[in-house]
């Protein structure tokens, strides 16, 4: 599901990362332990409202449940080693919803994890949720969209954000038929996130559109 940046993205470090240390590639199955634990901990209030009132491990086997169901892809997902230990990730979207499988293999996955009282708040929240997201992801030809960037929090402030983002617009570049645009939404009122995304080429969608409030996600493009 798309999220927005909730939580502040490193500044670049004062020290150049161990670019020796630092490696990003396409996520396989193996990843999906260590994607879903960096997703729960990056974005707890995104999870809760959408699956219910889960703490971090609970969402972390849950999100895991569902890559493993189908009903989560981890076809698009760049993530970043250090020291050969996976520490952020960036979810790409070009198109294809970004809820998969069935209605049937999603409430399997979340009945066996969380029982069937839990389980159908997370199932009615996981749809409305999906419905809402995907309507709001811009789709174009020649647009790919970053569904999520994140770190994990004790390795914030090694550069790893910014070498993600340099690597999506490698792949944007590389990706078939042609793409030439990069977009993603931040929370307008997250100005470290901001930071890190406008030192990256990344300006408002319309720059005409002033009114922004402290809960309103801003829509950023980078052509690359």
């Amino acid at each position: 599901m798309a999220a927005e940046s909730q939580r502040q993205p490193e500044e670049p470090a004062t020290a150049a990362p161990d670019s020796e240390a630092l490696r990003v590639r396409l996520a396989g199955p193996e990843d999906a332990g260590a994607v879903s634990a960096i997703l729960a901990e990056a974005f707890p209030g995104l999870y809760r409202a959408t699956f219910g009132r889960l703490d971090a491990a609970e969402i972390a086997r849950l999100l895991q449940a569902l890559y493993r169901a189908g009903t989560l892809s981890l076809d698009t997902t760049l993530v970043c080693e250090r020291a050969s230990v996976v520490a952020g990730l960036a979810i790409l979207h070009t198109g294809p919803s970004v809820g998969r499988g069935s209605a049937g293999a999603y409430w399997r996955a979340v009945y066996e994890e969380l029982g069937l009282l839990r389980g159908l708040r997370a199932f009615f929240g996981g749809l409305s949720a999906n419905a809402f997201l995907n309507q709001r992801i811009p789709r174009a030809p020649d647009l790919v969209y970053i569904e999520a960037l994140a770190v994990a929090e004790p390795v914030r402030g090694c550069g790893i954000g910014t070498l993600l983002l340099e690597d999506a617009v490698r792949w944007t570049r590389a990706c078939p038929p042609g793409r030439s645009r990069l977009a993603l939404h931040v929370l307008y009122s997250n100005t470290g996130a901001r930071r890190l995304y406008e030192r990256m080429g990344f300006r408002p969608w319309n720059p005409r559109q002033r009114q922004w409030t402290r809960g309103s996600a801003l829509l950023m493009l980078r052509k690359v």
